[in-house]
């Protein structure tokens, strides 16, 4: 499992537990989604 969140191009630093609960999260969010079965990769970009 690898984690990586960068705001305004800058990495931000995270531990395992944080890293653990966002990919958590974050792939049981992809699961409710229609067609998206197998994926090795994933990408989510979000602009305000």
């Amino acid at each position: 499992m690898e984690v990586k969140v960068v705001i305004d191009g800058k990495k931000i630093e995270m531990n395992e537990y944080v890293r653990s609960v966002f990919f958590e999260v974050c792939t049981g969010l992809l699961r409710t989604l229609k067609g998206v079965k197998d994926w090795k990769e994933f990408e989510i970009q979000i602009k305000k």
